[in-house]
């Protein structure tokens, strides 16, 4: 939302547009047996809270006891600390084993490939 301010010494109306950044949190999951990892296809937010662009799900290639959630945020602040989101999943997973939770906040978005039929083309 746009916020307006006037500056008083001259009278220039100023358009203020707030900062959005956008934010990660990772969530990692070790467990010690593979019986004992999580059903993530049965999870599911019901009410989605805001500024929560998409919640991704990855399991590790070569290691079958490994999950990683990442949760994508854009929002005016971030929560350095992580989500209650975040939280209430940790709270969940510490059940299966060991859980690692960091928050990361995106410092630039530049890079994309495009395909051409030479060969591919890194853009930066």
């Amino acid at each position: 939302m746009d916020n307006c301010l006037w500056h008083p010494s001259c009278l220039i109306y100023i358009l203020v547009k707030e900062a959005v950044m956008r934010w990660i949190e990772l969530i990692h999951v070790r467990s010690s047996n593979k019986q004992r990892m999580p059903d993530m296809s049965a999870f599911q937010v019901n009410d989605s809270p805001e500024g929560l662009l998409e919640m991704s799900m990855y399991r590790d290639a070569t290691v079958e006891t490994d999950l990683a959630i990442h949760l994508t945020w854009e929002t005016s602040e971030t929560a350095t600390d992580g989500s209650q989101l975040a939280f209430q999943l940790v709270s969940a997973l510490k059940l299966f084993g060991l859980v690692h939770h960091s928050v990361w906040i995106e410092q630039e978005r530049r890079m994309a490939f495009k395909r051409n039929e030479d060969r591919d083309q890194l853009l930066i």
